[in-house]
């Protein structure tokens, strides 16, 4: 097997493009001022509300996000359900993932997981780490509502609109069109209808590329002015006992893509993780 490389230069001028839209949106945590907000927020009703630290942001984009291995380009994007907590600037964003000392949250024990069986990495011990500078992530909206608690606690409960999902879409795209991701990973399986509608608004028509296999779809961005086409994989979110359940379906999908020439094959003698091989996270 050939050598995994990167174009760390390519993924800087990803990162920039990223920080100059958010400064021209209005996007930015630290001055956020988008203007579907009064819409999003009328959408949640009487009991909820987007607050100023719950508002804002866009992905993270790690320093060797531009995979090639043997001339085989791969870049990996993980869609989660909304921004929460610990909002912070695009660059900062990745400083803060890339540098992270704690024990990952569900979300990132998911992504590392997948990331694990894509790369056909086994990890040890905290090894896994180097994982997040290979990839992008992002949410499905740039704000949460979080609920409150009887104690007056925030409950970790996405309460996502369809009317927040609508409005985001533009900023989404304008992700999608600067990372150019080969494969985007939901960890939102309920965005599956939401994104698909939004792909066919803009004249696309996404495809099957597995017979039967509805998690998995296709789509060429020709919308843009470099096209390019993604595989789609949509997946529950990790902080729910269903992807843990779905997780012999996602190494199909995974394998599949490989043999079909939709991801490289960075080993010839892998053989899928089971739960039982995950490094402590």
């Amino acid at each position: 097997m050939g050598g995994i490389n990167f174009n760390r230069e390519k993924t800087a001028s990803r990162l920039l493009a990223l920080e100059q839209y958010a400064r021209a949106s209005g996007i930015s945590p630290s001055d956020f001022r988008c203007h579907w907000l009064r819409d999003c927020d009328s959408s949640l009703g009487a009991n909820l509300q987007l607050r100023k630290e719950n508002c804002g942001g866009l992905a993270h984009v790690g320093e060797e996000y531009d995979v090639f291995m043997n001339g085989q380009e791969l870049r990996v994007l993980f869609v989660g359900k909304d921004y929460g907590r610990g909002n912070s600037e695009v660059r900062q964003r990745q400083t803060d993932i890339q540098t992270y000392l704690g024990e990952p949250n569900p979300h990132y024990k998911g992504i590392i997981k997948v990331l694990m069986e894509v790369f056909q990495e086994r990890c040890d011990k905290n090894s896994w780490r180097y994982l997040l500078r290979r990839m992008a992530q992002t949410n499905a909206t740039r704000c949460a509502a979080p609920r409150e608690s009887a104690k007056g606690n925030s409950l970790r409960k996405s309460n996502i609109t369809r009317t927040m999902r609508m409005n985001c879409w533009d900023h989404f795209k304008k992700e999608i069109e600067v990372l150019e991701p080969t494969l985007i990973w939901f960890h939102d399986a309920d965005a599956q209808s939401s994104f698909i509608q939004a792909i066919r608004r803009e004249g696309l028509s996404p495809t099957l590329p597995f017979e039967q296999l509805q998690e998995c779809q296709q789509v060429e961005w020709t919308i843009f002015l470099t096209p390019f086409t993604s595989v789609l994989a949509f997946f529950h979110h990790p902080a729910f006992r269903h992807f843990g359940r779905q997780w012999g379906l996602a190494t199909g999908v995974i394998a599949r893509l490989r043999r079909e020439g939709h991801l490289p094959a960075f080993s010839n003698e892998w053989k899928p993780l089971g739960k039982e091989e995950w490094p402590t996270l």
